[in-house]
């Protein structure tokens, strides 16, 4: 797998996430949803750095 193809899919499984919990995300206002935003960059990064490391993908 490409690091597009890679890149593809965690983006689109993110847009996907967000518009299934969207409803959800409305409820909660705006503090959580940027807590939620948050926490999503953080663990993406941690994820990426990982795949970094273990050379499935490369810069």
């Amino acid at each position: 797998m490409t690091v597009g193809e890679q890149f593809y899919i965690r983006v689109y499984n993110a847009v996907d996430s967000i518009i299934c919990n969207s409803g959800t995300i409305a409820r909660l206002g705006i503090t959580a949803t940027g807590t939620a935003i948050l926490t999503q960059v953080i663990v993406t990064a941690i994820s990426y750095s990982l795949d970094l490391y273990r050379g499935d993908i490369k810069v």
